[in-house]
Parts: structure tokens; C-alpha cells; sequence
């Protein structure tokens, strides 16, 4: 690594939850991936595991780190929330919310606005140069609201037409959990993942990895 990176990397630091990823190279800082979301929870452990701490990624370029808080809801992400405290600000944050949020009432719309108002707020209150929204994932009927699996849909169409016109928020669209359910384990909140059967963390866990790789080509050397 160059003295350039070097100086570059020693005045970034991370976020108060979740995944975030440091690029040794010097294009970017720190990624944070706030781990409110109970599939990142899981997938904490699962990546212990399966020694994939770094999920997957080259340690050479990106160096990731896990903290997590489960429960919260998008309400409750303020300025003052611990969720969006920084001791030094991160170039990247991948934010995976909004499961939590859902009730048989819930406004698709005006949570996918609210969603919308947090990556704001990171990028222009906080300093983020990228948000990455992950596509909310859906559940079994008898383990959520009458009209969940429905009010995920929409609100995953709101935060694309949202997001679209924003330079710095980006709406990514997990691969492998849209055509069914099969992904979901026997409780049917969480994704599947058991000695015998975990392809459906791996896919989560290649998600998160490839939103990482790919979005942080939109950061521009400064």
C-alpha cells in the first residue's frame, strides 16, 4: 500500500453497527453494513463458520468488519440513534432495513420515504459518499402480518423509483430471494441456514459481497 493510502485509510474509521469493509488499494475508505437487520445477524455467525469473516472478499483490498444490534425499527434511526453514530465517517454504508417496520397498517410508500430520509441523512448530514439499500426480504405468512409479503414488494418498488434519481443512494436487488420462499427456514423469518443446507446464506453473504465490489466503483478518488 502506498504512503498516499496509507494517509488516506489512517483518517477513516467505522460506523457504530454492522459490516463495513476497508479498501487497502486507497479508492475508498470504510464500508458499514448496520446490522439491525436480523439477516445480517445471522449471517455474523454463519460467516465465523465458514471462515469467510471477510465475506469472501480479497483481504488484500477489503477488510470487514461485523457489529450488530437486532429489532430496531427505521423510526428510530436518528441523528442521536447509535445506529448512525461514527467516531470517523465511512465512504460507504449498506443499509439492510424496513422488515422490522412492517404491520398490517404500514404505508409501503411512506416507508420506503422514510428509508430514503435516513440515506439522506447519511450522505449529507453524516458525509457517506454511497448508500446501498438492500432489497427487503420477504416471509412466510404464518410468521408475519396479513399483507407483509405484499408491503415488501412495494415498498421495494418505492425505494427503486426513489432511488433512482439520487447520485449518492443506490437500491440493490438481492439475487435469490424473489421467485419463491424456499430460501426461509423453519420459522419462516429466517433465511435457511443448517449443516446440510445453507445455500441460502451463501447467497445473501455473495449479495452483500458483489454490492461491495461493484457500487464502490461510483467512488471517486479524492
Amino acid at each position: 500500500m502506498s504512503p498516499t493510502a496509507a494517509k488516506k485509510l489512517k483518517h477513516k474509521s467505522s460506523m457504530t453497527p454492522v459490516i463495513f469493509a476497508e479498501s487497502n488499494d486507497g479508492f475508498f475508505g470504510k464500508v458499514v453494513v448496520p446490522t439491525k437487520n436480523i439477516h445480517v445477524l445471522f449471517l455474523i455467525p454463519y460467516c465465523a463458520r465458514t471462515g469467510t469473516e471477510n465475506v469472501d472478499l480479497d483481504p488484500g483490498t477489503f477488510n470487514i468488519t461485523f457489529r450488530g444490534k437486532g429489532g430496531l425499527k427505521s423510526r428510530r434511526c436518528d441523528s442521536s440513534s447509535e445506529l448512525l453514530c461514527f467516531d470517523i465517517v465511512p465512504d460507504i454504508v449498506f443499509l439492510q432495513i424496513g422488515e422490522n417496520d412492517i404491520a398490517a397498517t404500514t404505508n409501503s410508500k411512506k416507508l420506503a420515504e422514510d428509508i430514503i430520509s435516513i440515506t439522506q441523512y447519511l450522505c449529507d448530514g453524516v458525509g457517506v459518499r454511497l448508500v446501498i439499500i438492500g432489497q427487503l426480504i420477504r416471509r412466510m405468512q404464518f410468521a408475519s402480518c396479513r399483507y407483509f409479503n405484499i408491503t415488501v414488494i412495494e415498498t421495494n418498488k418505492h425505494l427503486k423509483q426513489l432511488s433512482d434519481p439520487l447520485c449518492s443512494i443506490h437500491y440493490w436487488r438481492h439475487r435469490g430471494f424473489w421467485n419463491d420462499l424456499h430460501y426461509l427456514g423453519p420459522d419462516g423469518v429466517h433465511l435457511l441456514c443448517t449443516p446440510d443446507e445453507d445455500e441460502p446464506m451463501r447467497t445473501y453473504r455473495r449479495s452483500i459481497r458483489n454490492a461491495v465490489i461493484l457500487l464502490s466503483k461510483l467512488i471517486k478518488p479524492v
